[in-house]
């Protein structure tokens, strides 16, 4: 909605540059503009609110006071010149295109990047001359240079962080502006019609060959990380997209396929050394480890997510789960039923009722010789699930060991 208010200044540019009038009609698009902005006002208010302190949503952050600051207005702007640079490569060229440039896709730029300096003058350049032939025989020309530039701005990250260094698709309402200049300069030139032509058709078959990698995430995001490979996002993307494409696989298929698991895995350290405290790849990262059986490193990056902002609701079914199966291997494996104890204590509290929990501390209790935290433990269980025959029937032979022993004192 925001690129639309562009509008409230391009079609007056459009209509000075093309000397028509009709000013008048800008009365309803102004007042539509202005309700919108009393609504949406009215929801968010005025400020827009402090930066925010998280890369994923504010790429334009560095090291400062104990922790991180966001950039200010000159600290940023050079990364913002890089990246209309590479906005107007992509008009031009537009080859190799992903859907993400997140963090660290892009560095952070200086004022000292030769690039950054070529792009200031090139756009200083280009907005200039437009500015002083908008009432040429290059108005249209003119014009279009401005249409891309005002539709470009509010994701330009020029004024305010967008999320994101840039993105291919903020590029759809620019490139009615660079369409408009680069028809309008190539109208006076006899081959410039066939140029025209021949750019759709390549351009046509550049889309088509790129539209099979959208058929589905594991596609688009696998094919993009090749290209893109210092992405946290599209890392932690690309590594979800394995992990539940393995875990789609009939059991029987799995142990084939558990380089899913390991890439992923890889994926996501990779993902954690651009951005530390990336609560859902260290969310994922565990859940990857939980697949392959390594229980208390998958319990250690669950924890970690927490830390990292995820909710405990989101990381505590699968912490439980970890817990549960590292006290199972420790109880059935090795034997170490103090271990198996110390764990599935640890998921008791974030599930008091969970049934698996209950049972397997009973099963603790019970083989560690002590039978009647088992029956405890066995009859809350039970409580559960009342109609659970194995339940009903660990009961029984917990109180039976009582009797037992009873009997034998």
């Amino acid at each position: 909605m925001e690129n639309a208010l562009t509008f409230v200044a391009v079609i007056p540019l459009l209509l000075y540059a093309t000397g028509r009038g009709g000013y008048r009609y800008l009365l309803p698009i102004s007042v539509a503009a202005l309700v919108y902005l009393l609504i949406r006002t009215s929801v968010v208010g005025w400020g827009g609110g402090s930066p925010s302190l998280e890369l994923m949503n504010n790429p334009f952050l560095r090291s400062g006071d104990g922790g991180v600051v966001a950039l200010f207005f000159f600290e940023r702007l050079p990364t913002v010149l890089y990246t209309a640079l590479v906005y107007l490569k992509l008009l031009f060229v537009p080859v190799g295109l992903v859907h993400d440039y997140y963090p660290g896709a892009i560095e952070l730029k200086g004022w000292a990047d030769p690039l950054v300096l070529l792009s200031l003058v090139l756009h200083v350049a280009l907005l200039g001359w437009s500015a002083r032939h908008l009432r040429s025989r290059h108005a249209l020309i003119a014009a279009g240079v401005w249409v891309y530039a005002l539709t470009l701005s509010p994701v330009s990250n020029l004024l305010f962080s967008v999320g994101t260094f840039l993105s291919e698709r903020f590029l759809f309402l620019p490139s009615l502006g660079f369409v408009l200049a680069v028809v309008a300069a190539l109208s006076g030139w006899k081959p410039g019609k066939w140029v025209v032509a021949g750019a759709v058709v390549v351009c046509a078959v550049l889309t088509v060959i790129r539209n099979p990698v959208w058929q589905d995430n594991y596609t688009l995001f696998t094919t993009d990380l090749a290209r893109q490979p210092h992405s946290a996002k599209l890392l932690n993307a690309a590594a979800g997209a394995r992990l539940d494409r393995y875990q789609s696989l009939p059991e029987d298929r799995r142990a084939g396929e558990v380089s899913l698991l390991i890439t992923a895995e890889r994926d996501l350290d990779s993902a954690l050394s651009i951005h530390p405290n990336y609560g859902n790849a260290f969310l994922l990262r565990g859940n990857a480890r939980l697949l392959l059986s390594r229980y208390d490193e998958a319990i250690r990056d669950y924890h970690e997510a927490t830390a990292s902002g995820v909710p405990a609701t989101t990381t505590d079914p699968n912490l439980i789960i970890a817990l549960q199966r590292a006290g199972r291997a420790a109880g059935e494996e090795r034997n170490d039923f103090t271990t198996a104890l110390g764990y599935l204590r640890q998921a008791e509290p974030l599930e008091p009722n969970n049934y698996e929990t209950l049972r397997l501390m009973g099963l603790a209790y019970g083989m560690s010789g002590n039978p009647q935290e088992a029956l405890r433990y066995f009859e809350r269980a039970l409580a559960v699930l009342p109609g659970n025959e194995g339940a009903q029937r660990n009961v029984d032979i917990a109180r039976q060991q009582l009797r037992s022993g009873r009997s034998g004192d």
